[in-house]
């Protein structure tokens, strides 16, 4: 059974999911980083993305796109070598029972509405599995074949980040620049859009939370004279990146989902790009290891900071 899917003339994308419990950064930056260099030093692969994900157990989705249909089979058993090199090495502890998982999976799968997976894969292991891309979020053809190109420079600046020695606070920091920036790109509207995050924050809400609203809303206060001062900032990269040196960060996120925009915005049956571009944030936002919870609570700081007086009135 293959599991690839093609892309364009001959070539296809080769799916690995990487199952660790435990320290995923570590994966990503010990295995799946030096990993994709290597791939592209043998010339067997143009590019690659990842997402961490919970159904089957906590997993990377590694996804490579060789370089030829020849280089399919290389690209799969250089994965497999190389993770079973890692697993071997730096194995992951058994932290998570089958009866727990299923728990877990059973309540987040009805929050995300997916049925998951009853039996949890082991830990420590590599398999191949199909990926199947979000047609009715991203679009088919070359529309999605530009998506899939973001996903590789998301997974670029997010193993960038993990590569430094950042926290938690650091981590959410740049997911806050680029969901703003995303929103300055992508919205027609954005105190629009702002004020429907705000409407939907509630659905937002990771199962278990308690009163996210209002610690948000706390936080948002505490903070409000820097948020405002970010927000502006990063309306300004909104407009100005292009000019700005080929090296930032800002302006490889902005370059890239400048193009998600209007390759969607360009084909009349693609769905919407500002939902596009704002799942890309999600997505870097779980690249870099931000929690759904704490992603929730950034996504109302954003919207709160958008909607300020101070801020409408410099827009």
């Amino acid at each position: 059974m293959r599991h690839e899917r093609r892309v364009g003339g001959d070539r296809c994308w080769v799916s690995a999911h990487l199952f660790s419990q435990g320290n995923l950064d570590r994966l990503l930056t010990d295995l799946v980083d030096p990993l994709l260099d290597e791939l592209r030093e043998r010339r067997l692969a143009d590019r690659g993305f990842f997402l961490r994900y919970w159904d089957g157990g906590p997993h990377i989705r590694f996804r490579v796109l060789p370089s030829c249909r020849e280089a399919v089979a290389a690209v799969r058993g250089l994965i497999e070598q190389r993770a079973f090199a890692y697993f071997a090495h730096s194995p992951a502890p058994e932290v998570l029972s089958q009866e727990a998982y299923l728990h877990s999976a059973r309540e987040i799968g009805a929050w995300e509405g997916v049925r998951p997976t009853e039996r949890m894969y082991a830990n420590n292991s590599v398999h191949f599995l199909p990926y199947v891309p979000e047609h009715h979020r991203y679009g088919q053809g070359a529309t999605l074949e530009v998506v899939e190109e973001h996903f590789s420079t998301s997974s670029e600046l997010a193993l960038d980040l993990l590569r430094g020695t950042t926290g938690p606070e650091q981590r959410e920091l740049a997911a806050l620049c680029h969901l703003l920036l995303a929103w300055f790109l992508s919205a027609q509207d954005v105190h629009e859009l702002a004020g429907r995050q705000l409407a939907n924050v509630s659905a937002r809400r990771a199962p278990g939370a308690v009163d996210a609203v209002a610690a948000s809303d706390a936080r948002f206060l505490r903070r409000r004279e820097r948020l405002l001062t970010l927000t502006a900032t990063m309306r300004n990269v909104g407009r100005a990146w292009p000019h700005m040196p080929d090296d930032s960060s800002l302006k490889r996120w902005a370059s890239s989902v400048s193009g998600v925009v209007d390759a969607l915005g360009a084909d009349a049956c693609a769905p919407s790009a500002e939902s596009a571009a704002d799942l890309c944030a999600h997505l870097f936002a779980n690249r870099v290891g931000v929690r759904i919870d704490a992603e929730g609570s950034l996504r109302y700081l954003a919207a709160r900071a958008i909607t300020d007086p101070a801020v409408l009135e410099g827009a």
